[in-house]
């Protein structure tokens, strides 16, 4: 309705943020609707067929994917408590110089990598920092620290996701992008669901309403957005790598709040193995109350319901997908359509995607308006505390441990003879100039 627009409109100009796709599933019911532009410059408005990166929600396919082989009888190698090691041995190895990393080396299953608790963490830097093979990125984990023992803690890392992929990949000798489609995105119907940035210009020249999003950073020197090239990541990463819109995921959402085995897609079971818990998530002060990891979906109870969700941020875009399945009670009442969900998708880095979805949420699950945060107010102190831990100051206390000095010690040498290309067996190369 109108106040929902202008409330969309208003979050989105507070928060510098183009474009932005909106879809709301409601029991059997869709609502979608575009707001501001996916590219500024040729003035093209969002639509609900407007392509944008999905970031990290790619991982509830990985995990999908994971979940569809370990319930068939046709792979028997691939199980949750699988090590990556017997799947791609030579591929396969963490920091053998501390035993955290050889133990580990040999015992990361397929539900570690796929629950964020391998000890790993970071390191984007292998993939971000140029194009490389998914085989390349798991063979560079070797050279990169392991920061706690296996399943000790939840620690967030993009790159056993895309070991997975890579051993799925390997051991089914099939690009896992095609697997995706094969046994997700085509038995869904999910036409505009893609894995590569070609495969997404090839849609928008074959359509007359499909097009896809240029993604945006604020400038807040110049005041305006800058255009940022399209990521161009490695192919079916299953980290981050997926091209859809809120109309396609709407199948995806609403597939995982109530699978049928009639489907071609996910058994029952493989859903249930993805939406349930492994390791809980420390808390932090966006989410009320304990959150858990499941596999590609982070799990939590809020105001009394079970929510599902996931979100992720890439190459100037950001989408964020949650669910509220059905209870036992409606399932058991034959109501098994009435869940809810909503996916918001943008182009640009900023909070007003999150926001959207819990004032969705909190109208959903009727949160009186006083018992409701001021998230609006929450984001933007967060964004200050951002914005102060990029002082020269707190970035040296928090690298090193100490404040840095009232007046800066010169360098060695002068500027100029710190130039030139650094390497690492894992990060790449590193260019540094003097500008």
């Amino acid at each position: 309705d109108a106040s929902f627009d202008a409330f969309v409109e208003a979050t989105m100009a507070e928060f510098k943020t183009p474009g932005m796709a909106i879809l709301v599933v409601n029991k059997d019911r869709i609502s979608a609707k575009g707001y501001g532009y996916s590219d500024i410059s040729q003035k093209t408005p969002v639509t609900p067929h407007t392509l944008f990166y999905a970031a990290s929600t790619t991982k509830s396919f990985t995990s999908a994917m994971a979940a569809h082989l370990v319930e068939s009888t046709d792979h028997p190698t691939i199980k949750w408590d699988t090590p990556l090691a017997e799947l791609i041995r030579d591929d396969f190895v963490l920091d053998q110089s501390t035993p955290e990393g050889r133990w580990a080396t040999d015992h990361v299953t397929v539900e570690d990598a796929l629950s964020h608790r391998t000890g790993l963490s970071g390191n984007d830097m292998i993939w971000n920092n140029g194009v490389v093979s998914n085989r390349d990125i798991v063979r560079a984990l070797r050279h990169v620290p392991v920061k706690s023992q296996l399943r000790s803690r939840f620690a967030y890392a993009n790159n056993p996701y895309t070991a997975v992929a890579h051993a799925v990949s390997t051991t089914l000798d099939r690009p896992f992008g095609d697997l995706l489609k094969e046994n997700i995105f085509d038995p869904l119907n999910m036409e505009h669901t893609i894995y590569s940035l070609d495969d997404a210009r090839t849609i928008v020249e074959k359509s007359d309403h499909v097009n896809l999003a240029r993604a945006y950073i604020w400038d807040d020197s110049s005041q305006s957005h800058k255009l940022t090239d399209w990521d161009n990541l490695p192919p079916s990463n299953g980290a981050g790598g997926i091209i859809s819109n809120v109309l396609d995921y709407s199948r995806w959402v609403r597939h995982l709040m109530k699978p049928s085995d009639r489907t071609l897609a996910l058994s029952k079971n493989a859903v249930k193995a993805m939406r349930t818990p492994r390791i809980m998530v420390p808390p932090d002060e966006t989410h009320v109350g304990a959150q858990a990891y499941c596999l590609g979906l982070f799990s939590q109870v809020y105001r009394g319901r079970e929510t599902l969700e996931h979100g992720g941020a890439i190459g100037g875009f950001m989408t964020e997908m949650t669910m509220v399945p059905p209870t036992a009670e409606d399932i058991k009442q034959g109501r098994g359509d009435a869940g809810w969900a909503v996916i918001v998708m943008q182009n640009t880095y900023s909070s007003a995607a999150g926001i959207v979805v819990w004032h969705l949420l909190d109208e959903y699950l009727q949160v009186p308006v006083a018992e409701r945060p001021d998230r609006v107010e929450r984001a933007k102190e967060r964004q200050v505390n951002a914005e102060e831990t990029l002082l020269p100051e707190n970035v040296v206390k928090r690298l090193f441990g100490f404040t840095a000095p009232a007046t800066s010690i010169q360098p060695a040498l002068d500027l100029e003879s710190y130039q030139g290309i650094y390497s690492h067996p894992a990060h790449h190369k590193l260019k540094i100039t003097v500008d």
